[in-house]
């Protein structure tokens, strides 16, 4: 997992590869934007988002070239059990497109997620 990205060279950027699946440990960051670079190349669509912390809270949005995914702008995970957010419109996406999912508000420790794509 590199930290690097075409336009932001910072520690608050990293890339990630298919499958889309992580696991944080420890305090969960707020700020931090992260970017697939296999999917820009293939087109698709985002059709989920789910996730759970170990404790407290995190909020996330998912976007396409800056524009949040109808259904997962915002959504917030917590520690009480594994949540599941459906992506309903504005999810689909070309070839170049950039795109991203910003953690826009942590209280929490260990923050594990995944998202789901289907090519077109």
């Amino acid at each position: 997992m590199g930290i690097a990205d075409k336009s932001r060279a910072d520690s608050s950027v990293i890339l990630f590869r298919d499958p889309i699946a992580w696991d944080m440990k420890g305090s969960v960051p707020t700020g931090l934007v992260w970017y697939p670079e296999v999917w820009a190349g293939n087109p698709g669509r985002i059709l989920y988002m789910a996730g759970q912390t170990g404790s407290g809270t995190c909020t996330v949005t998912v976007k396409i070239n800056g524009v949040a995914v109808t259904g997962l702008t915002a959504v917030a995970f917590d520690s009480s059990a594994r949540i599941k957010f459906d992506a309903t419109a504005l999810n689909e996406y070309a070839e170049g497109d950039e795109i991203s999912m910003d953690i826009t508000s942590a209280s929490g420790n260990d923050f594990r997620f995944a998202i789901a794509r289907e090519g077109l």
